[in-house]
Parts: C-alpha cells; sequence; structure tokens
C-alpha cells in the first residue's frame, strides 16, 4: 500500500498503524489444519429395494368350492337339463335316472312289510292267548307251548324291522335317482350325455361356485 508523501502527517501516521496492524494480525492467524482421510472401503448393492416390489410368482387361481356329481345308484340317465356354462341353484335337479326299477323295489318291500306286520300281529295274538290260558288253567297247556309262542313272536317283531329298514333303503334309493346341486354356481363339463346308462359313483357333471375364487401361488424362501 502506498502512503501519499503529501498527506498530512497524522494522517500518515494513523495509516501507518494500521499497515502495522494488519500485518500483526496476518502473522498471528493460525495456519489451517488439513482435515484427515478416511480410509476407502469396497462395497457392493445387496439388494434393489424397488424390485421386490416388483417380484412376480406364478399361481393358479381356482373355485373356492368345486365338485364333480355323480348318482349314488345306476340306471339309464332319462333327463339332464344343464349344459355346460348354465347357472344352477342348490337343490335344482341337474340329472336324472328312470327311477322305475327302484319304485318297484320299493313296492315290493313295503308288500313284505305289511306280510310282516300281519304275522307279528298275529304273533303277538297267540303269544297272549296261551298267556292267558296259562294263568287260569297251569295244566291247560305247558311252559314248551308259551316258550315257543314268545319266540315267534319275537322272531316276527325281528323280521318287522329288518323289513322296515328295506323298506327305508327302497326309499332311499328312489330319492337317488334325482341329483340335485349342492350349493349355487356354474356348470363348468359334463361327462355323460341324455340316454345314456350311467354308473353309481360315476361323475356325470362338474360344477363350481365363482363367487368365491382361491389364488394358489407357490413363493420360495
Amino acid at each position: 500500500m502506498l502512503i501519499d508523501a503529501k498527506a498530512p502527517k497524522p494522517t500518515r501516521r494513523l495509516i501507518g498503524v494500521m499497515l502495522i496492524s494488519v500485518t500483526l494480525l496476518v502473522a498471528c492467524a493460525p495456519e489451517p489444519v488439513e482435515e484427515p482421510k478416511l480410509p476407502l472401503v469396497p462395497a457392493i448393492q445387496v439388494a434393489d429395494p424397488e424390485s421386490l416390489s416388483e417380484r412376480l410368482f406364478p399361481g393358479r387361481a381356482r373355485a373356492g368350492q368345486e365338485v364333480n356329481l355323480s348318482f349314488r345308484v345306476s340306471g339309464p340317465l332319462i333327463e339332464l337339463p344343464f349344459n355346460v356354462g348354465d347357472e344352477v341353484k342348490a337343490g335344482d335337479v341337474v340329472a336324472r335316472i328312470d327311477p322305475q326299477d327302484y319304485i318297484n323295489a320299493l313296492d315290493a318291500a313295503t308288500g313284505s312289510l305289511e306280510k310282516a306286520q300281519a304275522k307279528a300281529r298275529q304273533a303277538a295274538a297267540d303269544y297272549g292267548r296261551i298267556l292267558n290260558v296259562f294263568k287260569e288253567d297251569p295244566g291247560a297247556t305247558s311252559e314248551t307251548a308259551i316258550d315257543l309262542t314268545r319266540a315267534a313272536r319275537d322272531s316276527s317283531q325281528a323280521a318287522v324291522r329288518t323289513m322296515r329298514s328295506a323298506v327305508q333303503t327302497a326309499e332311499d334309493k328312489v330319492s337317488y335317482t334325482s341329483l340335485r346341486a349342492p350349493f349355487d354356481g356354474v356348470v363348468v363339463e359334463t361327462f355323460a350325455e341324455n340316454f345314456e346308462t350311467v354308473i353309481a359313483k360315476e361323475p356325470v357333471l362338474r360344477l363350481l361356485d365363482p363367487s368365491s375364487i382361491e389364488f394358489l401361488i407357490s413363493v420360495p424362501e
């Protein structure tokens, strides 16, 4: 910095003091400290978080309820009112086989039951009669005769129970000739043609419920 020689002495003296002060301040200023350098370490990217939200997994959708319907008895199919794609309600008859043979069997079982009931009534009456005779005059009959009539009564009653069971079985078979939908759904496949003879427990049609869908997905560890 140059000092003007023509300036007044007080001014020159003040400027000189300022120069000395600046020089002292510069000389006393601390030297800048160099920051230590950190060591470098190798690094790799483990995974991209964005890719986790975009993973694709193979899967398969299926109906919550899906069933193959079949008859519990065999016979010629005489009614198949629904086709593939048709909607059905729970309780609807979706197929029917000719029930005539099973109706005939029910009639026969019912007739046998009536005969057994008649014999049971007669056997019960015979046992009551001989029992009364024995009470009034023990010498008029024997205990052996009483035992025989009692056995005949019990046997006839057992025959009635057996025939009642046969009638119930025949009635069930008649009801089995109609195949009903167990739930609301859609017919997706048929396995038999109308007027074809179907075998018991062989699928006739496939029914599914589209109101509830399940997704089966394979997710690796």
